[in-house]
């Protein structure tokens, strides 16, 4: 059984290719009230649960609620929590069912008729299923899944990829993709919004082609005042590893192209309030990389290497870090100096399992340890208490739909968590210039030198000793003598780097001595 919160990178999307839509009377709606499908139990204490399934606890009062299908078990139904934690999905017996946790009404569909494409407060998008039809049909239905629109669009042959609602739901935004066709060139990367009043559609189009790599997607970011939209740029280096990188283009509500710029690496995601973008860099697949970047002028404000970002604190002002195997951190949204954070207790039973900390989305000092809540200082404030069963996981705790609500999985219990591994390398906060590409220095606070070896090994034969100061940069795997799939590994004894100096030497250095550090 799997829990997901569903946001629109989780719903399956759609494009369309032409410049106009019309209603189509003859397409079928075919969403069917489910409200008697479905079974809502409330237990009045989390130490009352019973059995595993997909669980909301409501921290003031300590009661738990879950959903069933009729007749059947929870741990063969898959669950998922809306975005705005209104909604609880189910599916398990060939049909989707949407149910709303307000007033109990549940809806469904087969899968092979109808896929759901965006969601908005009171709006929903959903995409009629056909075999290579030449026009696209989809319905927009209202909060209670009544049918509002019925509406085909002609793709011209390519596939449809991406959906969102303008912030009002007055407009939805479409997009194509290049995914699984970088071959053809006709396809295209265009990304068009739709008024749902006039159902006239506005053709934004796509950035050019950049001199390397090739536009393989858009992902689409509503927000009041303007609609950010990431392109993922991908090329396929000489090992077959693939890079990737980001065009990002903003545009107002009426089709106004307002700024474009590069951005390093991928997933590019704006901030709550929408002053700044998020992206994850891999550094030539050394380390994972946050690049924070302002949103409006592209110009990029600081990175912070060997992290990854779990979410912004309620306002704004702190985004939460992971390092692996290290722990979790705060940075400001200036760049500051990286604060910790709390950290996540697996220990107890029932284990917790794949539980990250989680910044509440109503409190800037309060985060979701697993099943505590707790302070920026680590104390906790509220603990979910469950029945000591030792054949129990809680996976994935996540807030509901407010910090008054945390939603989680109970699991059979099957193996043991998995331990975390990181390169073994702190993380630093850096501001522009960055020192690309050598990101790497020699520092020995006794001033010794640094061996650079033919290969990871305290038995590699020794190219020469690398003085206090040398600066390096991740060499190019291509010119690895073994195939790696990233520019560190480890044997029993030490972590290496694969690197170039600046005379253009590559060889391999310890990381397990603590004298190779990131270059300011």
């Amino acid at each position: 059984m799997g829990w997901r919160r569903m946001t629109a990178a989780v719903l399956a999307a759609m494009t369309v290719t032409g410049c106009a839509l019309r209603a189509d009377r003859a397409s079928r709606w075919a969403v069917e009230g489910a409200t008697d499908a479905v079974e809502h139990r409330v237990y009045d204490s989390t130490l009352e649960i019973p059995n595993p399934g997909f669980y909301i606890v409501d921290l003031s009062t300590g009661r738990a609620e879950t959903w069933l299908l009729k007749g059947r078990a929870a741990e063969d139904t898959d669950y998922a929590l809306s975005e705005d934690g209104r909604w609880i999905t189910l599916q398990g017996d060939g049909r989707i069912y949407w149910v709303n946790r307000e007033t109990g009404e549940a809806f469904s569909w087969q899968p092979a008729e109808l896929r759901l494409r965006a969601t908005a407060p009171d709006r929903f998008l959903l995409e009629a299923v056909q075999d290579r039809a030449e026009r696209l049909t989809f319905h927009v239905a209202d909060g209670r899944f009544r049918l509002l629109q019925t509406l085909t669009a002609d793709l011209g042959g390519q596939q449809a990829a991406g959906a969102a609602f303008s912030p009002d739901g007055t407009q939805v935004v479409l997009s194509t993709s290049r995914e699984g066709q970088i071959e053809d060139t006709t396809a295209d990367v265009r990304v068009y919004l739709v008024d749902l009043a006039t159902r006239k559609v506005r053709d934004l189009g796509g950035p050019p082609e950049p001199e390397e790599g090739t536009v393989v997607s858009a992902e689409l970011q509503p927000h009041a005042d303007q609609l950010v939209v990431s392109y993922l740029v991908q090329g396929m280096e000489p090992t077959g590893h693939v890079w990737a990188s980001s065009i990002v283009r903003l545009y107002s509500w009426q089709g106004e192209l307002l700024a474009e710029y590069p951005v390093a690496g991928q997933g590019a995601r704006p901030s709550p309030d929408g002053r700044l973008l998020v992206s994850y860099d891999d550094l030539g697949h050394f380390a994972d990389a946050v690049v924070v970047t302002d949103l409006a002028t592209g110009r990029p404000l600081f990175r912070v290497l060997n992290a990854w970002a779990r979410g912004w604190t309620a306002d704004a002002a702190d985004l939460l870090l992971r390092v692996p195997a290290v722990g979790n951190f705060l940075v400001s949204r200036e760049g500051g100096d990286l604060r910790p954070a709390p950290e996540v207790s697996h220990a107890g039973t029932p284990l917790v399992w794949r539980a990250g900390l989680e910044p509440s989305p109503d409190a800037p000092d309060r985060f979701l340890a697993g099943l505590a809540v707790v302070d920026g200082a680590g104390t906790v404030l509220r603990r979910i208490e469950l029945p000591a069963r030792d054949d129990w996981r809680i996976d994935n705790p996540r807030w509901g739909a407010s910090g008054q609500e945390v939603a989680f999985t109970i699991n059979p219990l099957i193996g043991q968590s998995s331990n975390e591994w990181g390169l073994p390398m702190p993380a630093a906060v850096q501001k522009p210039p960055f020192p690309d590409p050598y990101l790497l220095a020699v520092q020995d606070p006794q001033g010794d030198c640094l061996n650079l070896r033919e290969q990871p090994s305290l038995q590699g034969r020794i190219i020469r000793c690398l003085p206090t100061g040398t600066r390096l940069a991740v060499a190019d795997l291509s010119d690895a003598p073994v195939r790696l799939n990233q520019a560190w590994t480890c044997d029993e004894q030490h972590c290496w780097a694969w690197v170039r100096t600046e005379q253009g030497e590559n060889g391999w250095v310890s990381l397990s001595t603590g004298i190779v550090v990131w270059a300011d």
